[in-house]
């Protein structure tokens, strides 16, 4: 992960965007909000708004992840 990306990560956690997050064999991508982002580790915690759960996610198990934009 470059710098610019764990700047992009850690300003969406600040601004408490909404972000939608795509995730390897999964086919509905997750739209809620990054909680945490920890670097060492590779791992972040993803708050579902819809479901209104908590995902503990490596960075190999996603594979995008992109400011919300309604349709």
């Amino acid at each position: 992960m470059t710098i610019n990306q764990i700047a992009l990560l850690n300003r969406w956690i600040q601004e408490n965007r909404l972000v939608t997050v795509h995730i390897h064999l999964r086919y509905e991508p997750i739209i809620g909000r990054i909680l945490s982002f920890e670097a060492e580790r590779n791992t972040c915690l993803i708050y579902d708004d819809d479901l209104k759960e908590v995902h503990h996610l490596s960075l190999k198990e996603i594979t995008s992840i992109q400011g919300f934009k309604e349709k």
